[in-house]
């Protein structure tokens, strides 16, 4: 110890400050038998009804089957039937217009139906009652299509009862004008080809892709059958491994994916050998169909069928769900997830008295076939399948309930012994509202267990919403209860997980919980009839007084809303009856407050009153099915702008959300369950300059329950169309964060670290995004498209940025970033072939190529003026470019254009308005931008981008430079930390870049002999000696102190480190 009178010599040498980035690690897209990773370990149940032709299916319900497997912990998905098996391939159970127009209304001499193989539109879309309440059930969905789809299985065979629809299918295809241009135009069909090889593409593009996209993520799993022989007829070879052999097969799976990318697809190729049960996959299965050796027969009736059959799940268990991995010498099908599609009866896949196995050898079969990753759906067997029967019953038979029950009880104990087991495949928490108390219980034994008996000791919350906190009820109850009361403005979905810990054993659940808001403050007026809206904090409930000719009322609310950009309406209804009907109105929207509405006495201001500026819903309206969807009124006639049905269907008897949106130039877009409807434009445009109340319209019956449980209304982005921010691509869906629906898909591409989260970096040779050409469909006069580029050493090259046509194929938009001479092209605006307008300018390569450079395109058709930014300063604009922008119906390119020219680089944050920004616009946009390599781009004389550089020779390392709000073009070594050592404690302070607390690891080493390094973190979880400051102006102060007491021969040491996340 040195004495108190001998002075402390302090030693602080200069700070040694190290920066060093750590390696990228590029996240794939999700891929062949990814997709059908679920499905890895799970099991299945089929339900599927019979001759559900000529209207059978309308109104039939799937719950009381699920209500008999509610007890049933361990299943995990349910098959349904799309379209039906063999010869009744073409009947299918959703709503189709173009189906449902083959019907012709042909009737029988009773007046019933004939040749009708869908539910009618007019009535409830059975379908998507069903994939709700498996949904709502925790369970997911497989769904049956048999490849044949519309087309006769045997044209020359057709039996008595079978609706005649495939010669009607058919001719529709070969005289529908839109469908004779798919034809004509398609790449994989040519002359010579088999004569039903065209007639499966159609029903890929105009059926099945148009299923869907309406029902999305709400099915889970595709499954078609047939596949070996309809498709190989029509000139596709599944086994062949060549994508030109397996186009139909793509057609297919791409239709599928157009809805839910993340959907798994599985075609029946034929029957392996016994030696390896699986038939060869195409490119595009993701898992095995799993069709059991022995035809429709009985499986077991044969010692020899009983042991190959019962190989199929012993080959799953022994190749750990994946039996191409190790079997083959192909490596793309390595993920493709083993499958078995068994039955339970002797003589069906649904129905049967007679079961095929005994109890055991069910429960085996069941346990060794997914124990080690493979998946089995059972045909199970229902008591009464046929709807032509008055007294059917599509329940499960006895012997086929306890088989299962069985399973579920061995299950539950052995098939995960080693941590705790949650409930089937999800666990779905009911959605809360604002500033309403929330509360949901999961209960040990039945959301979740421990296999070895056990008690769950802890249930925890990881990443969910502040507001929301979980507890057992009391002690050792085994009930724990979600609560709180979420304060959300808007509606908000959140993703979190749940874990559960028995013991020392931990297992998670990943779930969603939406938030909504409540309805808008409004005022009732009775028109006629004593009819009211009465209201509550969560409800707006229509009553129409007892009577029903023409008594009508309205609710709107308190305030009108004005808005230079638009508005986003989004309203939850509830009605027992949608359609067109004579004595039923349910409307809501928005109308100019021009309209006194607290003396109103119209009709419908969203379909009758023409007096009114309006837009708005009928979810139901006695005008016509026409008047069912969007109606536009602008105070002399009102124009429909979309019938509902042509992606999706009002629903009824449920709380369904509808979102609309209008914006500038009058561009207007709706969905109907999450699902987008309908978009287009206004021609005239949409008045924004006024004010609009939001008015809820009810007529005429109650609607077996009309109410509306959600009315919200927001002030649209200004200018904003769509932001496809590239953060996520691993789905292939490029997701528009704008809230308005317009989703991108992934040709091809990687995933990569970008300026602002994730990017997408394409190769040159093969690749792209397409942009759905409805985000551009209002575009005229002005248009801007903004984003960060990170272009590959090939350049300048050949190559494309953006590209759109019009209906002729002419070039309408289109960035070279540059074109092979270097320079930088923005063509925006044709009047016809080639007579587009452009601006061009010779570009330097750090402008280009080898880092991150932010570009806005802007064109103002009116004004003339057309202009390209650079990093937030206008670098180049020309005027008198006055050709407007329209007709682009064909979806855009990102990274390529139509003449296959694929960008080399990466492509990040891309926004997408129907305004030309300012220059203060996109200055304000740029400076947005925060992170090491938005950084950088604000110095363009900075040679290195790397953050090890030192350009300056300054001795601090560009991400030093960058952490310290240095320039890393100017030597600063003034914003190295400053030492205090008047005190107690050595105090070191500096200023950080609060940005950098997100993309940075910070940490500040002390050493009292340069040998022995102490860390304290500053990042992360701060260590108990550093303070960080609030930030203020971007900047956080950060003070850091340090013992007098650690220093040895008064010196010591520090340094600042500093990484890249």
């Amino acid at each position: 110890m040195k004495s108190a009178k001998q002075p402390l010599l302090i030693v602080f040498v200069g700070l040694l400050f190290c920066g060093s980035a750590q390696a990228q690690i590029d996240v794939p897209t999700l891929g062949q038998g990814e997709r059908a990773d679920w499905l890895r370990g799970s099991w299945g149940a089929l339900w599927l009804p019979e001759k559900t032709f000529n209207g059978n299916i309308e109104g039939v319900t799937i719950e009381p089957f699920l209500a008999q497997i509610d007890h049933l912990k361990t299943i995990d998905f349910v098959q349904i039937g799309l379209a039906c098996p063999s010869i009744y391939s073409p009947v299918h159970s959703a709503p189709h217009a173009i189906i449902e127009s083959l019907w012709q209304g042909d009737t029988d001499d009773n007046g019933d139906p004939l040749n009708l193989v869908v539910p009618r539109a007019s009535a409830e879309d059975p379908f998507l009652s069903w994939i709700v309440a498996i949904d709502e059930a925790g369970l997911r969905t497989q769904v049956y299509v048999n490849s044949y789809n519309l087309l006769a299985r045997n044209p020359d065979s057709i039996p008595d009862d079978y609706p005649e629809l495939s010669a009607r299918w058919e001719e529709y295809c070969d005289t529908n004008e839109e469908v004779q241009t798919f034809i004509n135009n398609h790449p994989y069909l040519s002359v010579g080809d088999p004569d039903r090889r065209k007639y499966m593409f159609c029903y890929a593009e105009f059926i099945l892709k148009e299923y869907s996209i309406r029902y999305g993520d709400l099915i889970d799993a595709w499954l078609f059958d047939s596949a070996d022989n309809i498709m190989e007829a029509c000139g596709d070879d599944a086994g062949s491994g060549e994508l030109d052999d397996q186009r139909i097969y793509e057609a297919f799976a791409d239709a599928c994916h157009a809805g839910n990318p993340n959907a798994a697809v599985a075609f029946n190729n034929s029957v392996g050998t016994a030696a390896k049960p699986f038939a060869t996959p195409s490119l595009f299965d993701d898992y095995t169909f799993g069709h059991p050796f022995g035809g429709a027969g009985d499986m077991v009736e044969t010692e020899s069928l009983y042991t190959r059959n019962f190989g199929i799940c012993e080959y799953m268990s022994l190749h750990n769900g994946l039996p191409f991995a190790t079997t083959d010498t192909r490596d793309w099908n390595d993920a493709v997830v083993g499958h078995f599609f068994p039955k339970q009866s002797t003589t069906s896949w649904n129905a049967g008295a007679n079961p095929c196995l005994t109890d055991e050898e069910f429960v085996e079969w069941t346990s060794v076939g997914i124990t080690n990753g493979g998946s089995i759906a059972w045909g199970t067997a229902l008591w009464y399948v046929n709807l032509e029967n008055p007294g059917y019953n599509l329940t499960l038979r006895d012997y086929a309930l306890v088989q299962l029950e069985l399973t579920d009880d061995s299950l539950s104990e052995l098939q995960f012994p080693d941590a705790p087991n949650w409930r089937r495949a999800d666990t779905p928490l009911p959605e809360a509202t604002r500033d309403i108390s929330y509360s949901h219980s999961l209960t040990d034994g039945v959301d979740f267990w421990d296999p070895a008996g056990g008690v769950i000791d802890s249930l925890t919350l990881v990443d969910a919403p502040s507001w929301l906190s979980i507890a057992e009820t009391s002690a050792s109850s085994g009930v724990w209860e979600l609560t709180g009361t979420p304060t959300e403005t808007v509606a908000t979905g959140y993703t979190f997980d749940l874990s559960i810990t028995s013991g020392e054993t931990e297992s998670s659940r990943t779930v969603k919980l939406v938030v909504n808001v409540p309805i808008l403050p409004t005022e009732s007026r009775t028109i006629s009839g004593g009819a009211v809206w009465s209201d509550s904090a969560l409800e707006l409930t229509y009553d129409n007084n007892g009577t029903e000719t023409d008594n009508r009322a309205i609710s709107y609310s308190t305030e009108s809303f004005q808005s230079s950009s638009g508005f986003k309406l989004t309203a939850y209804y509830t009605t027992g009856v949608v359609g067109n009907n004579a004595s039923h109105n349910l409307s809501f929207g928005l109308v100019s407050d021009e309209t006194d509405l607290s003396a109103y006495e119209g009709f419908n201001p969203f379909a009758v009153d023409t007096s009114v500026y309006s837009i708005g819903v009928n979810v139901t309206a006695n005008q016509g099915a026409s008047a069912r969807g969007v109606n536009f009124t602008n105070g002399a006639s009102t124009t429909t702008l979309d019938s509902a049905g042509t992606n999706v269907q009002f629903v009824k008897n449920a709380s369904t959300p509808v979102v609309l949106e209008v914006w500038e130039n009058g561009g207007w877009s709706y969905s109907i369950n999450g699902v987008t409807e309908a978009t287009g434009v206004i021609p005239d445009g949409f008045d924004l300059s006024q004010s609009y109340h939001v008015v809820v319209y009810g007529q005429d019956e109650n609607g077996a329950g009309k109410s509306i449980q959600l009315l919200n209304l927001e002030s649209r982005a200004i200018g904003l169309l769509a932001d496809w921010n590239l953060d996520d691509i691993s789905t292939a869906v490029v997701e528009d964060v704008s809230g308005h629906g317009f989703h991108g898909a992934l040709i091809n591409g990687t995933a990569v670290s970008g300026v602002n989260g994730g990017a997408v970096d394409f190769n040159g040779l093969a690749g792209g995004v397409t942009l759905p050409a409805a985000a551009f469909e209002s575009i005229s006069n002005e248009v801007s498209i903004a984003f960060w580029v990170f272009g590959d050493s090939s350049h300048p090259r050949a190559d494309t940025v953006l590209s759109a046509v019009n209906t002729d194929g002419d070039r309408m938009l289109n960035i070279h970033l540059p074109w092979q001479n270097s320079l930088v092209i923005w063509d925006a605006g044709n009047s016809g072939g080639k007579n587009y307008d452009r601006i061009s300018k010779l570009a330097e390569p750090s402008e280009y190529m080898e880092r991150w450079n932010h570009w806005v395109f802007t064109k103002n058709a009116t004004s003339g003026l057309m202009a390209i930014y650079l990093n937030g300063a206008l670098w180049h604009s020309e005027t008198g470019n006055i050709t407007t922008i329209s007709g682009i119906t064909t979806d855009v390119l990102l990274g390529n254009d139509f003449e296959g020219r694929v960008y080399d680089g990466a492509i990040d944050a891309l926004k997408l308005y129907d305004v030309a920004l300012d220059a203060s616009e996109v200055t304000e946009l740029y400076e947005q931008y925060e992170g090491y390599d938005a950084w950088t781009s604000r110095y363009a004389a900075l040679d290195g981008i790397d953050q090890d550089a030192d350009d300056d020779q300054d001795g601090m390392s560009s991400l030093l430079e960058y952490t310290l709000m240095g320039n890393p073009v100017a030597p600063d070594q003034v914003l190295l930390p400053v030492l205090d050592a008047s005190g107690e404690n050595f105090v070191f302070t500096f200023n950080r870049r609060a940005a950098s607390a997100t993309d940075t690891a910070q940490v500040f080493q002390y050493s009292p002999n340069l040998v022995d390094w102490y860390d304290l973190d500053i990042t992360g979880v701060p260590a108990s000696e550093v303070t960080v400051g609030d930030a203020f102006a971007s900047v956080e102060s950060v003070t850091v102190t340090v013992s007098k007491s650690v220093a040895v021969d008064g010196r010591l040491f520090g340094r600042l480190k500093v990484e890249a996340q």
